[in-house]
């Protein structure tokens, strides 16, 4: 399957370390959503998610994934549904999956987290206006 990572597993060495047969296919957008770290986490924290938003616009990187580490995904991303996007790549438009929730908060990330989706930007040469809208969501610490 082909997955869109628009938060922390954007980072490789993360994907990488939950997911064993992972590769990297293109870096990609999606079209009128918008990133916000409102997803509820069990630890009290906002995580990634993305939200319907026209005008918007969500960069993340595009990953090859075995269809035998799918479920494995979908349970590391507990409390996100898995759905079907058009994204948008130099080499054209892919159907991605991407993880998408409704259980949302008002807390913000923590650095911590924050900081592994900068990363992660940084390290697939993600735009630079975005990787600054990166840096400026608001943190708990």
């Amino acid at each position: 399957m082909i997955y869109f990572a628009y938060g922390s597993n954007m980072k490789f060495e993360r994907i990488s370390e939950r997911i064993e047969d992972v590769e990297y296919v293109d870096i990609g957008c999606l079209f009128d959503y918008k990133l916000l770290c409102n997803k509820k986490s069990v630890d009290g924290t906002g995580k990634a998610n993305i939200v319907y938003s026209p005008g918007d616009i969500v960069w993340g990187v595009l990953f090859g994934i075995d269809d035998n580490y799918a479920d494995k995904l979908d349970m590391i991303e507990k409390g996100y549904e898995r759905e079907k996007f058009e994204i948008d790549t130099d080499n054209g438009k892919i159907n991605a999956n991407a993880y998408i929730s409704n259980k949302l908060t008002d807390s913000p990330p923590s650095s911590y987290y924050k900081d592994l989706i900068v990363q992660g930007a940084v390290e697939y040469y993600l735009p630079s206006d975005y990787i600054e809208y990166l840096m400026g969501l608001p943190t708990q610490d």
